[in-house]
């Protein structure tokens, strides 16, 4: 008896992957850029920008188009443009759990959680 495999091709730009979405704290007017994870595991940024004409939004967009090493408009803010709690789009990063990694928190959720 023979065993007959069927194959089944899909073309390439008929996977698109889903871009990621994530809530940001953000803390305006500081000394220096940072991110981190609380406690609560909640992402927050602190940028130095104050939120003045988009400033601060900018700054952001800005932060993780460096960090991510790709372009600005891959990377949008959804809601929150006048809220100190805003939502964030990844065009470029396909999960959560990547974007912690390239940011460098995916070591220090595993602190969080430990303690």
């Amino acid at each position: 008896m023979q065993t007959i495999f069927i194959i089944e091709r899909v073309h390439p730009l008929l996977i698109i992957p889903m871009p990621v979405v994530i809530t940001l704290y953000v803390k305006t007017g500081r000394f220096k850029q940072t991110i981190m994870l609380n406690s609560q595991l909640k992402l927050s940024i602190s940028v130095t920008s104050h939120p003045e004409k988009g400033k601060a939004n900018k700054e952001i967009i800005d932060f993780f188009a460096k960090i991510l090493v790709c372009p600005k408009q891959k990377i949008s803010i959804v809601s929150g443009y006048t809220s100190k709690i805003k939502k964030i789009i990844f065009e470029t990063v396909d999960s959560q759990a990547r974007l912690l990694q390239l940011l460098g928190l995916d070591n220090q959720i595993t602190l969080l959680k430990d303690s």
